[in-house]
């Protein structure tokens, strides 16, 4: 049967449950497993490390294990992908990607924004990689002969701005184009039907979308009408309800200055050139009340305002 998306959501990863006679998904957390007879567990051995199920035992936890594959599986169905690989950490999972990408080339064709971590990866050449910016509509003239990547993030970290995936790909040609898409998620956004190689999620962020990781509500980018940072510290000290806060947030409303802190250790030229700049807010909505959120940030704002009267300037949020 050919179930719509929203259907697939909630039972991807469920397939054998009745089998089981379980409703929740078990939790291995086995370290390794019994392997009584060589022979099969060899057999076993070489299908984990050749990329397929295992046959008879699970060997070791780094090469298999239960509870992360029912995850990989259910996230390739909504993806619309061939398959899928779970990580310790999104820069694991990036990390993983450059290594293997190194077979094609040794040159990464990138846009920023990027998450300020995997922006200052590519800047360090630490993997052996070198970077090449482009804006969105520059892949084409960037591509060089040992370009093995195009990197992108839509919505972008911080300033949520929107790339057309499809262009890009258009635009690379015969290298594959990673897309992270942490803030999107399967539910609003699937890369590889626009022709992507590959999807990446930060999957302790709106993936996991239950509270029992981070859980997150929307994200907004917002400036400050100056980039003083004894305005920006003392506007962040005035609020009550909002937390100030690095990360896309839970049940609770987070902010911070992407300039100042998640996106420090990129270099300031950069930030500002893809708008960045140090009055840039990332606000993460939580479940409080709408009524109360509005009362804070206008608390916050007035007590800044009344500070800077006298130099003639008053600070607003813009979209």
């Amino acid at each position: 049967m050919d179930k719509a998306f929203a259907t697939r959501a909630v039972h991807a990863g469920r397939h054998d449950f009745i089998k089981m006679g379980v409703h929740a998904p078990p939790l291995d957390f086995s370290s390794t497993y019994p392997t009584p007879d060589l022979d099969v567990a060899a057999r076993s051995f070489d299908s984990l490390v050749a990329g397929d199920a295992p046959e008879g035992t699970f060997v070791y936890q780094r090469l298999f294990n239960p509870t992360t594959d029912r995850f990989e599986r259910a996230l390739a169905e909504l993806e619309g992908a061939e398959d899928a690989a779970a990580f310790a950490s999104g820069m694991a999972a990036f990390s993983a990607v450059l290594l293997a990408a190194q077979k094609r080339g040794t040159n990464v064709v990138a846009v920023r924004p990027l998450y300020g971590t995997a922006d200052h990866l590519l800047t360090s050449g630490m993997l052996g990689m070198t970077v090449t910016w482009a804006t969105q509509d520059g892949i084409a003239a960037a591509i060089r002969p040992d370009t093995a990547l195009v990197v992108i993030e839509t919505p972008a970290n911080p300033t949520l701005e929107l790339m057309d995936i499809a262009e890009i790909v258009r635009q690379a040609g015969s290298v594959p184009v990673m897309v992270d898409s942490t803030f999107a998620t399967p539910v609003l956004q699937r890369p590889l039907t626009l022709g992507a190689a590959l999807v990446m999620h930060s999957a302790t962020k709106f993936l996991g979308g239950h509270g029992d990781v981070l859980g997150p509500g929307s994200i907004l980018a917002l400036e400050l009408g100056s980039d003083d940072p004894a305005v920006l510290r003392h506007f962040l000290g005035t609020l009550e309800i909002i937390t100030p806060a690095v990360s896309l947030g839970s049940t609770d409303s987070l902010i911070q200055p992407p300039a100042a802190l998640t996106h420090r250790v990129v270099e300031e030229q950069a930030r500002e050139e893809v708008g960045v700049s140090r009055g840039l807010l990332r606000l993460s909505v939580g479940v409080e009340d709408v009524r109360d959120l509005w009362r804070d940030l206008d608390h916050a704002l007035a007590e800044v305002s009344s500070r800077l009267e006298h130099r003639e300037m008053a600070p607003v949020l813009a979209p």
